[in-house]
């Protein structure tokens, strides 16, 4: 059977006390803490980003929001919504009603037809399909 020495653990060198005279084994971690949003807070938010990003059952739509009045102004908010996935095509899309069409919705000072031509991911092929 072969025995090893267990490592000198913190501040247990020399009978417990500090290894240097006066000086305690301290470790500062600093604490950054985020203002939980209440629910059901309304609340005014641009989209400063949004990307399309695989969820554990369906592609989600990822989105940055900052806070542009009221009491949390300037805060971000992550936010992920699930997107549909047409059967036949199999191209995810946002659909009318549910959370992400909401969203981008009321990002859109609650006009359809602009929140309809949103485009989320730069490059040649919007994510979202236009309404109507």
């Amino acid at each position: 059977m072969w025995r090893t020495k267990r490592p000198p653990q913190p501040g247990k060198q020399n009978g417990g006390k500090s290894t240097r005279k006066g000086v305690k084994n301290i470790v500062t971690i600093p604490i950054r803490r985020r203002i939980l949003l209440p629910e059901g807070e309304t609340l005014v938010v641009k989209i400063m980003d949004a990307e399309q990003v695989s969820g554990q059952w369906s592609p989600q739509l990822r989105l940055d929001l900052k806070v542009l009045k009221g009491t949390y102004a300037g805060q971000r908010v992550r936010d992920w919504s699930d997107l549909s996935v047409d059967e036949e095509s199999g191209q995810p899309y946002i659909e009318e009603g549910l959370k992400a069409w909401e969203i981008i919705l009321a990002a859109n000072d609650g006009d359809a037809k602009s929140a309809g031509r949103c485009d989320c991911t730069p490059g040649p092929e919007p994510q979202i399909e236009p309404y109507g």
